[in-house]
């Protein structure tokens, strides 16, 4: 017996030191650690792109649990003029986390670097199973592989693609329960494997493409029959499409004014239009997948003209998918490694072609989330080949386990430093667009937003200092990137729209800003705010006919505009038609009746013409609606302190305090 234990000892010792570091524990630590050397920068990050849409300054996620209700009957994203998804699970997330810590972007980028951790965890795991014939070195290399891929940093530092992270992990656990099903025909697998991607579906509707994924995962690793592999993933198809028809009656009808911007195909839907987009679209996604450089917050119009050289990469593409496909089949039968990977591929990435339907940004580095598990399987699957090394072995010899972590460092290093360094681009709203504008200047929107940024900036710069002076840089640059988004598509009406708001706003040239709110009502008759904007250069101007023309467009277009019916309401004062002047303010006591505007303005008309007693009866009514307007309140209380009632001067006087 003491000698076989000297043999054993003897033989550990003779162990290389790398290969006694792989064990599954030791892996789980080192994917954890590996999450935060490549993310701990972007806990420090603040709000960025359309994270204002779903958690920052959000007034159902500040409910916290008492907007879970709500959550469920409401759409993922709201504006006025906008509402889109349905990803009440995400939602959810962020209103339990506000319930404890409040608006806190440092510690919804935590959350965000867990919800990472546990992704590569699930991958680990679901990577050990389909491959337990391998070495270690195998799944753990893949899942590092996935971690580190640069693409993934838009799904990690944007809050607002939470929903990315668990939809997969969602799909992953679907995939995972369904494995423990088969091997133990228990009924619980199958209900918590259901469950599990209902919670990625409501995460986000990309969890769909894993109705596909679990019956090849079933097929290629276990040894059920294409009957029960169809029957039950059939199952949890119906019971997933069942539940996501009962969630369209929840809701109220979707709003999403999509426009050319964001993808050509809103507008021009020809078949062959969408299938060299689609086409093209999945060369970019290749490319970016070995290539992640350079990366961008954006594409759409007009990124990708598909035109001239565009035609050679849309040939590529048919070459490349049509070979990937056709071997997939070809080795469907007897199960090869190589066509689970290309099928998973197809399979992640077929939701955001464009070729079934347009995808917002025509392509977007969210989009190969899943997708980039295929990708990081081939790499390996390729060192191994590159070493002569057998990928189903679970010894291997020194020198080519050397070499294949040789070849994993050579991706891993770049990838992980260009992570890296793209977390300080996602630091904010500014970092991120001006990290990426230098290649994006064919991208209409993206220079509208940066320039939508400079011009807020150059606002609350003013709105401080009253000294457009100190704004120059910031207002020029925004004049300039707006230029460059009406240069790449001349009927961008948002940014006509702006460039004449900037020569209101900072230069008072009113004159000069006409001809831009002009243009933007040209390019889109249908766009409220020009028609505002120029009727207040009239006013301002005093063409009081005109402003009066384009004040009635405006609520013409708009029945609840507000601000045009009070300033109509002004122009009617001034030019002594009561009846009008009246007409307009009531018209937006019945808009919103909890507005203090219109009795403000009846009140000040009251005074001036004499009747003090008409102009006080509506200014306290002002001030029901507005308690925190202090004017009105001291107003209020000279008046009843130079008529003798004591008590209703120190009533308003003590809402002062």
């Amino acid at each position: 017996m003491a000698d076989k234990k000297k043999t054993k000892h003897r033989n550990n010792a003779k162990k290389p030191l790398i290969q006694a570091l792989f064990s599954k524990r030791n892996a789980m630590i080192l994917i954890a650690l590996f999450a935060i050397i490549l993310y701990g920068k972007s806990l420090s990050n603040k709000y960025a792109l359309d994270d204002e849409l779903v958690v920052h300054d959000n007034a159902l996620i500040a409910k916290g649990f008492e907007a879970i209700p709500t959550i469920f009957t409401s759409f993922y994203a709201e504006t006025e003029k906008m509402q889109y998804g349905y990803r009440p699970i995400v939602q959810m997330t962020f209103a339990i986390e506000h319930q404890f810590f409040g608006e806190n972007p440092n510690i919804s980028h935590l959350i965000n670097l867990i919800l990472y951790i546990f992704t590569g965890f699930i991958l680990f795991k679901f990577l050990s199973r389909i491959l337990a014939q391998s070495h270690l070195i195998v799944p753990l290399g893949i899942t590092l592989l996935f971690m580190a891929h640069p693409a993934h940093t838009e799904v990690v530092c944007s809050l607002k693609n939470r929903d990315e992270l668990l939809s997969f992990l969602g799909g992953m656990g679907a995939v995972m329960f369904m494995f423990s099903f088969v091997e133990s025909k228990k009924i619980k697998f199958f209900v918590l494997a259901n469950i599990s991607l209902w919670l990625g579906f409501f995460s986000k509707l990309s969890a769909l493409t894993f109705l596909a994924v679990i019956p090849l995962c079933l097929y290629f690793f276990t040894t059920i029959s294409i009957k029960r592999n169809l029957i039950y993933s059939g199952i949890t198809a119906f019971a997933l499409l069942l539940l996501f028809y009962l969630s369209r009656l929840m809701l109220p009808e979707q709003i999403q004014p999509f426009s050319i911007t964001e993808n050509p195909l809103f507008v021009e839907n020809g078949f062959l239009l969408k299938l060299n987009t689609g086409l093209y679209a999945l060369w970019f996604y290749l490319k970016l997948l070995v290539f992640p450089h350079p990366l961008s917050f954006f594409y759409g119009y007009n990124m990708f003209p598909i035109e001239g050289s565009a035609y050679i990469f849309i040939v590529l593409s048919v070459i490349i998918y049509v070979f990937l496909l056709g071997y997939a089949i070809f080795k469907l039968k007897e199960k090869h490694l190589l066509s689970f990977i290309i099928l998973f591929y197809l399979s992640s990435i077929s939701m955001f072609t464009n070729i079934l339907t347009p995808v917002a940004g025509i392509v977007g580095e969210r989009f190969v989330y899943a997708a980039s598990l295929s990708f990081c399987m081939a790499l390996v699957y390729g060192f191994f080949k590159l070493t002569k090394t057998p990928i189903f072995n679970t010894h291997i010899n020194p020198k080519s386990l050397n070499r294949i972590i040789i070849l994993l460092l050579i991706f891993l290093l770049p990838y992980s430093l260009k992570t890296i360094s793209r977390n300080n681009a996602w630091y904010d709203h500014k970092s991120l667009f001006v990290s990426d504008i230098e290649h994006l200047q064919n991208s209409a929107k993206a220079n509208s937003l940066l320039a939508g940024t400079l011009f807020k900036e150059a606002i609350d710069d003013l709105s401080i200092s009253r000294n457009a002076a100190k704004n120059k840089l910031k207002v020029d640059s925004a004049l300039y990137y707006y230029n460059l988004s009406v240069e790449v598509f001349p009927e961008y009406s948002p940014s006509w729209n702006n460039m004449g708001s900037i020569y209101f706003v900072f230069y008072q040239d009113y004159q000069r800003a006409m001809p831009y709110f002009e243009k933007a009502i040209e390019t889109d008759s249908n766009y409220v705010e020009p028609y505002f904007n120029l009727a207040y250069c009239h006013d301002l101007t005093g063409d009081t006919a005109s402003a009066i023309q384009f004040y009635m467009k405006t609520i013409e277009k708009d029945s609840g505009y507000v601000k045009a019916y009070s300033n109509l309401s002004l122009i009617y004062a001034a030019r002594g038609e009561t009846e009008l002047f009246e007409t307009c303010n009531h018209k937006i006591m019945k808009i919103d009746p909890n507005l203090d505007v219109p009795y403000v303005n009846l009140g000040n008309y009251y005074l001036v013409n004499g009747d003090t007693t008409l102009a006080v009866e509506y200014m306290e009514k002002a001030f029901e609606k507005a308690p925190s307007n202090t004017s009105l309140a001291q107003n209020l209380v000279v008046y009843f302190e130079n008529i003798g009632d004591i008590q209703k001067a120190d009533y308003y006087r003590s809402q002062l305090r």
